[in-house]
Parts: C-alpha cells; sequence; structure tokens
C-alpha cells in the first residue's frame, strides 16, 4: 500500500467558509482523493486552519517521521504567509518550502527509506476583493508571484508541480476557501494527476 501526506492549511483541513465548520469526508480534497486512487493507497490527512510555511517546519519533521515511510508528500501552503506575513518577501516563503523538501531527503536517508515523490501545489485562485472587503490586507502583486516561484522550486528540486487555480475557484463569501463542489473537484483533479504523472 502507497502512502500519501497531505500536508497544508485550512483549505486541506477543509474549512467550510459559511460557518466555520468542518467539510464532512466525502467532500474534503483529500477524503475525496483517497476514494479516487482506492484500496491501493492510504491518504493522510494534515491540514491545520493558519497554517504558515514560516512557522510549520517542525511540526512538519515531526509528522514526517511519524509516519515514514512515505510514498507521496502533497505540500499545499503559502497563502496565509502573504495573508499574515506581509512583511516577509516571497523568497523566505520558498525558502520554508524547500527546507521541507530537503527534511524529506534528510529523513528517508536516516531512515534508510526511498525519499518520496513530492508534489508542490500552487495556491487556488484567490479573489483578492473579496479577501479586503473581509477586512484582510493582501498584496495582490505579491500573492500572484507566488505561483511562479513555487513552480520554479519545483523544477529546481525536481519535484511535482500541479497547478489547481487552473480550473479551481475561491468562494465568493471569503475569497480564500473553498465551496463543497470545489473541494470535491480538487480531490478528483489530483488523483488524475497522480494516475497520470507518477
Amino acid at each position: 500500500m502507497k502512502r500519501v501526506l497531505c500536508f497544508g492549511d485550512s483549505n486541506t483541513f477543509g474549512y467550510n467558509p459559511h460557518n466555520g465548520s468542518r467539510y464532512a469526508k466525502d467532500i474534503r480534497w483529500p477524503c475525496v482523493l483517497s476514494n479516487c486512487l482506492g484500496t491501493h493507497f492510504e491518504v493522510i490527512e494534515q491540514g491545520l486552519n493558519g497554517r504558515c510555511v514560516l512557522d510549520s517546519l517542525s511540526a512538519f519533521k515531526k509528522i514526517i517521521n511519524e509516519y515514514d515511510p512515505l510514498d507521496i508528500v502533497i505540500i499545499f501552503l503559502g497563502v496565509n504567509d502573504v495573508l499574515f506575513t506581509p512583511d516577509k518577501p516571497i523568497s523566505k516563503i520558498i525558502s520554508g518550502i524547500d527546507s521541507m523538501c530537503q527534511s524529506l531527503s534528510e529523513s528517508s536517508s536516516k531512515s534508510k527509506s526511498p525519499c518520496p515523490t513530492i508534489i508542490l501545489m500552487a495556491p487556488i485562485q484567490i479573489n483578492c476583493e473579496c479577501v479586503k472587503e473581509q477586512g484582510l490586507w493582501l498584496e495582490s502583486e505579491k500573492l500572484l508571484r507566488l505561483s511562479p516561484a513555487i513552480k520554479e522550486l519545483a523544477k529546481i528540486s525536481k519535484c511535482h508541480f500541479f497547478d489547481p487555480s487552473i480550473k479551481i475557484k475561491s468562494s465568493k463569501i471569503d475569497g480564500i476557501h473553498l465551496e463543497p463542489e470545489e473541494q470535491i473537484k480538487l480531490g478528483k483533479q489530483m488523483a488524475s494527476f497522480i494516475k497520470e504523472q507518477l
């Protein structure tokens, strides 16, 4: 059985923008991914509301050690760093993601298990105007630079890059989170990506 770790923020947790609850398992994208991949895969959900790249490295290391060996690791982070740490440049965010990738290699070396395939996921389509209406400050230009920077890191690090923004849009409620149908769509798209690319 192959083990897939989904490490992300509130959209991986399954945050419901309508009432702040958590979506049911049949809606959350990691669970949809699991159902689509079938019984030969174990999908591990590790989403946390408000998670940022820059304060998650120690938690990431703990989680990958706990679930070692892993076959696929999906990292879906970055938006909260733009939202909540506006003083941090894109380079710092990318450096944090790169450190996560390196920690996977280090962990595999220690456990003498193969290094997992890494998928770096770009942000979904964020509705910047809607975000600002919620009273949150968002640097639109900085957010636009995030996806190309993650793509470049994936290329340099020889990771896979997945861009959900082509078809996945954020909710009109807060401009950041996903409606149920978009969660389901994301899970199905990631399953197709894994089946086709890996």
